[in-house]
C-alpha cells in the first residue's frame, strides 16, 4: 500500500536486506532496509512505506537540528557561568536536559561537556593552578565523595537537596556578614576541606558548589581558584567518564556522534568569554561574585529540590 502503513502480523522482521541490495543504514529510532527501488522502515513490528518513512525522517531530522542548536546554546551559556564562578555547568545543564533525555544519557552528555570545560579552564588559567592544593584537596575529595555517596538513599533526594540549599545560603550569609573571615591555607586545612567537601558532595550530589564553598574560604586569588577547581574537576570527571562509558556501558543514543563537535566548540567559546570576564573582575570583588552564584544555586535547590548526580 503506497504511502501507508502495514503492520506485520505473520511476517518475520528481516535481519538484513535479504541479499537484494546489500545496503543498510540506521537512522534515529529504527533500521532502514533498502529493497530494490523502495525501502521500508522496520520499527516495533510496523513496516512504513517509502513516502511515510521519508516524511517521518525529515520531521525527525528537523527536530534533531533544533535540539542540537538548543544544547549548543545551553553549553555556551553554562560554560560562561562555570568559568566565571568556578562551578555551575552541571547545575545548569542537568535539570534542563532531563526534560528531553533519559537520565543515563543526560549524565553522560553533561559529563563529556563538563570534561572539556575543565580542560579549557586549565588551559586559560594554567599559570594559576596550585598543584599542592590540587593534591591535598583533590585526592581526599575523590575518596570522600564515594564514602558520602554510599549513605544516600533515593527517597532522601528532595530532603537532601533542600538541606544543601540551606547550607549554601548559610555559607553565603557568613561570607557577607563576616567578609574578612577566612580559613588559613595549609596542607591540614586543605586535606580536611577536601574530605568535608567530597563527603558533602557525595551525600548531596552536587560537587562544584560544595567544593567552591570550601575553596572560597581560603580566599584564593581568582586565577588560582578557577585554575585549581578546573584541575580537581578534570580528575573527578575523568573518573566519572570511565565509570559511565566503560564500566556502566552508558551511551548517548538519542544524538549522533558528530553533534558533539558543536557542543565542544560552544564550550570552548563560552569558557573563553568567561575568561575575559574574569579578567575584568577586581580581585577584592571576586569572592562575592562566587558567593552570588552560590546564593542563586542555594535558592534554586531550596525552592525546587532536585537531586543532581
Amino acid at each position: 500500500m503506497r504511502g501507508g502503513v502495514r503492520t506485520a502480523k505473520n511476517r518475520k522482521e528481516p535481519d538484513s536486506c535479504d541479499g537484494k541490495c546489500g545496503q543498510k543504514r540506521e537512522p534515529i529510532g529504527g533500521t532502514v532496509y533498502y529493497h530494490m527501488f523502495d525501502c521500508v522502515r522496520v520499527w516495533n513490528g510496523t513496516f512504513y512505506d517509502n513516502a511515510v518513512y521519508h516524511e517521518t525522517f525529515e520531521r525527525r531530522k528537523f527536530h534533531m537540528i533544533l535540539f542540537t542548536i538548543f544544547i549548543t546554546l545551553l553549553a555556551f551559556l553554562a560554560n560562561i557561568v562555570g568559568t566565571v564562578s568556578g562551578f555551575g555547568v552541571s547545575t545548569i545543564m542537568t535539570p534542563i536536559l532531563l526534560f528531553f533525555l533519559p537520565f543515563s544519557e543526560t549524565i553522560l552528555l553533561v559529563c563529556i561537556i563538563h570534561w572539556f570545560h575543565d580542560v579549557w579552564k586549565m588551559g586559560f588559567f594554567w599559570h594559576g593552578i596550585d598543584w599542592k592544593l590540587f593534591l591535598y584537596f583533590g585526592i581526599p575529595t575523590i575518596v570522600a565523595t564515594f564514602l558520602g555517596a554510599l549513605l544516600v538513599s533515593p527517597k532522601q533526594s528532595a530532603f537532601l537537596s533542600a538541606l544543601l540549599g540551606l547550607f549554601l545560603i548559610g555559607s553565603v550569609a557568613v561570607m557577607y556578614l563576616i567578609p574578612y573571615l577566612t580559613i588559613p591555607y595549609n596542607w591540614v586545612s586543605s586535606t580536611v576541606g577536601g574530605l568535608l567537601s567530597g563527603f558533602f558532595a557525595g551525600i548531596f550530589g552536587i560537587r562544584g558548589a560544595v567544593r567552591s564553598v570550601f575553596l572560597a574560604a581560603f580566599d584564593l586569588h581568582k586565577v588560582t581558584f578557577i585554575g585549581t577547581t578546573g584541575a580537581i574537576s578534570l580528575l573527578l570527571d575523568s573518573v566519572r567518564f570511565v565509570t559511565y562509558f566503560f564500566i556502566n556501558g552508558l551511551r548517548v543514543e538519542s544524538l549522533p556522534w558528530w553533534v558533539f563537535s558543536f557542543f565542544v566548540a560552544a564550550s570552548f567559546v563560552g569558557a573563553y568569554i568567561g575568561y575575559l570576564i574574569v579578567d575584568k573582575i577586581p580581585q577584592d570583588k571576586f569572592r562575592f561574585v562566587v558567593a552570588a552564584f552560590l546564593l542563586l544555586v542555594g535558592i534554586k535547590l531550596l525552592v525546587t529540590p532536585m537531586f543532581m548526580h
